[in-house]
């Protein structure tokens, strides 16, 4: 039920030097933007799925509670 993030390898990080061009690091700032949008997406959805499944497994607990009260209280009187 539970959707897990694939483990891809990242590429590394280039070495701090003088020799990347300003558009050089704007393009590769802008592929680091886009994969960390892509995980932030990726863990938003996970968690609504997650907090989809609490929500009934809650409801169905309190209901499952609910019904056995009344039949505990229905045999006792």
């Amino acid at each position: 039920m539970f959707v897990f993030l694939n483990l891809i390898p990242r590429e590394g990080t280039p070495p701090l030097t003088d020799g990347m061009s300003a558009n050089d690091e704007i393009a590769h700032l802008r592929r680091q933007l886009a994969k960390l949008n892509r995980r932030v997406m990726s863990i938003e959805l996970e968690n609504l799925q997650r907090q989809q499944y609490e929500k009934i497994a809650c409801a169905l607990s309190v209901g499952y509670i609910v019904w056995k009260t009344l039949l505990w209280l229905r045999s006792s009187s």
